[in-house]
Parts: C-alpha cells; structure tokens; sequence
C-alpha cells in the first residue's frame, strides 16, 4: 500500500490511465514541464511509488476508485466555487449599491 499525500490523488486523476505502465510513463513525461521545484518533486516521487509499489492487479482495484473519488470531489468543490462567487458578487452589488445612495 502507498503513503499518499495531499495532491497525488488529483495527480492520478488528472494523469492517470487504467494502465499502471502508461500512468507512470505519463507522469514521467510531466514531471519534466513542472515549473514549480515541490510539485514536481511530488509527481516524481509518485511515479516512483507508482512503479515500484503497485503492481498491475491493485492499479486495476485502485484506479477506478481515484476517478470515482476525484469525480465527486471535483463536482462538490466546483458547487461550492459557484456558491462562494455568487455570494461574492452579491455582497460586492450590495456594497455598490450603497455607495450610489
């Protein structure tokens, strides 16, 4: 079993393929574009995890688990962006709205 950290799983679901070869291929191609020294420290220890301790039969159990997760993570935060933006906006008419009295 892999130690995760905050961001791998996004990781996976963003690079991520049914394939464990193709996922660590994809990360590796990557990791050489990453401006920022941290993430790309991450996204390269993550391919290592990936390739060295995840054989082919749990990628296949684990894999699809990630998507599902992510799926429902991605669709809550972006509800939760909207509603936060629409209380923004409202509150910045509000105060607009006062300095025209």
């Amino acid at each position: 079993m892999m130690d995760y950290e905050y961001g791998d799983n996004l990781m996976i679901y963003c690079f991520g393929s049914v394939s464990r070869e193709d996922t660590v291929e994809r990360l590796r191609t990557a990791v050489a574009s990453v401006a920022h020294p941290d993430i790309r420290k991450q996204m390269f220890t993550l391919k290592e995890k990936i390739s060295e301790n995840v054989d082919d039969e749990e990628w296949a159990e684990l894999f699809p688990q990630i998507q599902r997760n992510m799926a429902v993570m991605i669709v809550y935060n972006r509800e939760a962006f909207f509603k936060q933006m629409g209380e923004y906006k409202a509150k910045m008419d509000a105060e607009t709205f006062r300095e025209r009295k």
